[in-house]
């Protein structure tokens, strides 16, 4: 091979080479957004999924609603206050509340009606133990609340609730919670609150 060929053919490896890299760069490129994409897509699937969650939360504690407008309030045990709405009839309130447990912190949601009575309760997360948990999710207790108003009781006096069996604790924290829920809704009549536009939330 003459002299001229091989200073030729050294001249077109670094040429290759970048060609090469830049070539990898690009799919680098692609990659990137590509997975950017796909993890954009999925996080609009997830918040989706869980804003539906929510307003099927929403709607299991008040039957019949259909749209929620959060309240400004002034309570503090309530974590979050709702207007519930059926077309332009406001039907009562949703209350999120924070109560103690056996395991540690229990956050409930509350439906209240106009007239101060329960009309639902689900426990949004708790720390009970599993079986604890379970039991207190059960229509057979949670159901006890419904139509009940002022304050109530754990296995004492006209205005109570059976405990749980073997989850005493857990029973009292989750009359506490609905408790506190009332409260909030009684509260509005002394502390005042502001509704805002039907179905902003």
């Amino acid at each position: 091979m003459s002299g001229e060929n091989i200073r030729a053919e050294t001249r077109q490896k670094p040429d290759s080479r970048l060609r090469a890299a830049a070539a990898l760069l690009a799919l680098c490129a692609v990659l990137v957004l590509f997975l950017a994409l796909v993890q954009a897509l999925i996080g609009d699937r997830v918040r989706a999924g869980e804003e539906e969650r929510w307003n099927e939360q929403l709607r299991a504690v008040m039957p019949g609603a259909e749209t929620f407008s959060e309240i400004w309030f002034d309570h503090e045990r309530a974590d979050l206050m709702l207007a519930a709405f059926d077309g332009g009839e406001m039907l009562g309130y949703c209350v999120q509340v924070t109560t103690r447990g056996f395991g540690g912190d229990m956050e409930l949601l509350v439906g209240v009606n106009l007239d101060g009575s329960v009309t639902g309760v689900w426990i949004l997360t708790d720390q009970e133990t599993p079986e604890m948990g379970a039991q207190a999710r059960e229509p057979a207790f949670l159901d006890q609340f419904l139509g009940k108003s002022g304050t109530i009781r754990v296995e004492r006096g006209d205005n109570a609730v059976e405990a749980i069996s073997g989850a005493t604790v857990t029973s009292q924290a989750v009359t506490d919670g609905v408790n506190a829920a009332l409260a909030a809704v009684a509260n509005l009549e002394t502390g005042g609150g502001y509704i805002g536009e039907e179905g902003t939330v």
